[in-house]
């Protein structure tokens, strides 16, 4: 049970910094407004796109696959991690 939680803790931290520092802020260059590390899920866009958007609601796409796949990412990778920490403190007791 422990070995989960720390799974899921550890996923929340890496997911939150790869969010942080993934987000692509372009609006004031007229540019669009990317979060999410590896794929995008949401994207914001500045006043000036091409072709213009129908209503103010078009102007922001959340992609809820996409964030299920980040999320998942970032359970895989932290999953690895404490494996490879695990395989590292298994060699130092061993020496």
């Amino acid at each position: 049970m422990k070995k989960y939680l720390l799974t899921f803790l550890l996923a929340i931290v890496i997911f939150a910094a790869l969010t942080y520092v993934s987000v692509n802020d372009k609006r004031p260059v007229d540019g669009p407004y990317y979060v999410g590390f590896p794929l995008a899920f949401y994207i914001k866009y500045s006043e000036m796109t091409s072709p213009s958007p129908i209503s103010s609601a078009d102007m922001s796409i959340t992609k809820y696959w996409f964030l299920i796949l980040d999320i998942l990412f970032a359970i895989l990778l932290s999953a690895i991690t404490l494996k490879i920490f695990r395989f590292g403190q298994g060699k130092k007791s061993r020496k």
